[in-house]
């Protein structure tokens, strides 16, 4: 049943004739701890510009209530929880009333669970049915044989990068022809910040000398994200540059592995957990280079995005969609996933060579025009038309 904490309506404004009607479904919001992930991120951005482009959107969280939700009232989006447990069935139910109700004409979900339910509602509602990769996970064999069993009910699929495409096909059974790739985006106008008043109060904040090189690491403290292979780089890094530090911005339940690495290897001096950010772009401005060692599930990750967005040169593993992000000499260096004595290299090369540093710099912020958020909204509202025969 629906959340009696919400407001009973969830559509934004779009009611003029001919505006499509769909019914943005999603697993959760955010962690259940009130973290936030990449797709709160996408949600926050691209619905309220969804509505503003005229689509008659309905939100719906499968999930409870979370505190991220600020973000979209602000923009004007009152989201829809249905309180489900994660695999209760009566999800379901909630959904096909929703679609009558509201007389949805395309579902778009987003997740395992909405990708499954989302689907089977739409397909008894006789309605079109999008659902949204968002990342290379591997999926346990019971989730997967019900989303291919669900293939054909599919009407497109939109994939965040080409690597998630592939894995579509691989592990939802999906046909090619069904598979288009839509790149994450951000709104690019308020990326960057004060470079000379970033690094300085960031440097005081968090108590290192002004000239000190500031590697960083921005996402949840998670195996898939890499946070140790960035540790055990950094002997070697200190060596070549005795004042750099590594700033690990985000929070998870790697925190006191993480720590104990850091101790073994004798650099827990050298390594910072600053803790979740809401300064994102300050951050970035403050750093000397970003490194990502992800080693899987990425999909097209937002970090990087808002990396070369602000401006700065990223050093990673080439995982999933990171290299469509991060092109090898142009915005960043890539080198072998796993390889820390290569991941280490790079990040000496990229501290110490200032014309390297400042050209991939400038790769970056070209290279990020490909993922403004106007773009990426003005293709889903084509979509939709195409698909309601919207013109």
């Amino acid at each position: 049943m629906l959340d009696s904490s919400t407001a009973p309506t969830a559509t934004g404004v779009g009611s003029a004739p001919h505006s499509p009607r769909v019914l943005a479904l999603a697993d959760h919001l955010g962690h259940a701890d009130g973290r936030v992930h990449g797709a709160t991120t996408y949600y926050a951005t691209v619905y309220p510009r969804l509505v503003r482009a005229g689509i008659d959107l309905t939100v719906c969280f499968m999930g409870s209530r979370h505190s991220a939700v600020e973000r979209l009232e602000r923009e004007g989006i009152k989201p829809l929880f249905l309180g489900r447990a994660r695999w209760d069935p009566r999800a379901l139910v909630d959904v096909l009333r929703l679609i009558e109700e509201r007389d949805i004409e395309v579902v778009h979900a987003a997740a395992f669970k909405s990708h499954i339910l989302g689907r089977l509602a739409a397909a008894v509602n006789s309605r079109r049915a999008i659902i949204h990769l968002h990342d290379t996970v591997p999926i346990a064999p019971p989730i997967r044989f019900a989303l291919r069993r669900l293939a054909s009910r599919t009407d497109l699929a939109l994939a965040v990068s080409d690597p998630v495409g592939r894995f579509g096909i691989e592990q939802y059974g999906l046909d090619a022809r069904q598979v288009r790739t839509l790149h994450n985006a951000i709104d690019l106008s308020p990326r960057r910040a004060d470079p000379a008043e970033a690094r300085a109060s960031l440097r005081t904040e968090l108590g290192v000398p002004d000239d000190s090189r500031l590697i960083g690491l921005i996402g949840r403290l998670a195996p898939m994200k890499g946070h140790e292979y960035a540790i055990r780089a950094l002997p070697a890094v200190l060596e070549a540059c005795p004042g750099a530090r590594l700033v690990f911005c985000g929070e998870g339940a790697e925190l006191e592995n993480l720590a104990s690495v850091a101790r073994a290897l004798n650099v827990e001096a050298a390594v910072i957990f600053a803790g979740q950010r809401s300064d994102v772009p300050r951050v970035l401005a403050a750093l000397d280079v970003v490194v990502m060692p992800s080693m899987f599930g990425e999909g097209l990750p937002y970090a990087a995005i808002e990396a070369i967005a602000a401006g700065r040169a990223i050093v990673a593993f080439p995982t999933a969609g990171i290299p469509e992000v991060v092109p090898h000499g142009e915005a960043g260096l890539l080198v072998p996933a796993g390889d820390v004595e290569a991941l280490a290299e790079a990040l000496i090369r990229v501290l110490l060579d200032h014309d390297l540093r400042a050209r991939l710099e400038a790769g970056a912020t070209r290279h990020a025009r490909q993922f403004g958020l106007e773009q990426h909204v003005d293709e889903l509202v084509a979509i939709y038309r195409e698909l309601t025969g919207a013109g």
